[in-house]
């Protein structure tokens, strides 16, 4: 009446039907998380860059406006 080997066979195999499963799913799960991540990263990418490229603008900008203002005149030199 009291057979306990096969009570304890019983939980086993059915928990070993358990880890792929459950290995499966950590799988995915790290799939989604690399994914989103993958996503924010780009989005803070992008803007970051559109930041930068504005700067480098202005910058450009501001250096033509400065070397032109100190250059001496080329065309009165060329007569």
């Amino acid at each position: 009446m009291l057979n306990f080997g096969r009570t304890a066979l019983d939980v086993g195999p059915s928990f070993f039907m358990l880890v792929p499963l459950l290995l499966t799913l950590a799988f995915y799960g790290f799939i989604v998380y690399v994914l989103v991540s993958l996503l924010r990263f780009m989005k803070q990418k992008t803007e970051s860059d559109r930041e930068r490229n504005a700067k480098l603008g202005e910058l450009i900008r501001l250096m033509r406006e400065t070397t032109a203002g100190s250059l001496p005149d080329n065309k009165e030199e060329n007569r």
